[in-house]
């Protein structure tokens, strides 16, 4: 987290210097990055609270509910506010300032954006840069936000599911298991409940 918070805050200052729309699609997706790391730290201390009267199977699912809350922040802050500023970029036709800062700040990828833009004097390339980090920000947002909603609304462990039953068909004193349902609460925890005769 503090590494990415010094990475941010230097290319937000490299933005400022350039006034390039990809170094700020840059800057804000380290930001995000930050972001997500501090509400991902956040879930993982809640989450390994010990069971109480209130949440009698612990705490255990509180930490897919800050990765939700992660992957909005990565697709509002990320993905639609880099579009935004991106597009404004574009109509007002700026193109970046060319500085040392700048170029050492974003990396050899990005720079052929600002470069070209900078070279043409066409806000295109520059703004196609900022427009390509904003969507694999909002991809991998809709990504997470998907694969937690899954463990949010109970979503059965099927490996668990799977072995259970495995097990119980070798043991000669089981005759017959009618149901299995079991459901995630945690990343290290699942409920198994079962019908066994």
């Amino acid at each position: 987290m503090i590494a990415n918070g010094i990475v941010t805050i230097t290319k937000f200052i490299g933005f400022a210097f350039s006034g390039s729309s990809a170094l700020l699609a840059e800057a804000v997706h380290s930001l995000a990055d930050t972001a997500n790391q501090s509400l991902l730290f956040l879930g993982i201390k809640r989450s390994s609270r010990v069971a109480d009267k209130k949440y009698p199977f612990g705490y255990g699912q509180e930490r897919y509910f800050w990765n939700l809350v992660s992957a909005v922040t990565t697709f509002f802050l990320g993905c639609a506010y880099t579009v935004m500023h991106s597009l404004e970029q574009m109509e007002s036709g700026h193109t970046p300032e060319i500085s040392l800062l700048a170029f050492c700040i974003i990396g050899f990828v990005f720079l052929l954006g600002m470069l070209l833009s900078a070279y043409t004097s066409l806000a295109i390339f520059d703004t196609a840069a900022a427009l390509g980090i904003a969507l694999l920000m909002g991809c991998l947002a809709v990504f997470l936000a998907a694969t937690n909603k899954k463990c949010l609304l109970n979503v059965a462990d099927e490996a668990i599911d799977g072995q259970t039953l495995a097990l119980w068909t070798k043991n000669k004193h089981i005759q017959d298991v009618r149901h299995i349902h079991s459901i995630v609460m945690s990343p290290s925890v699942s409920i198994v409940m079962a019908e066994v005769e």
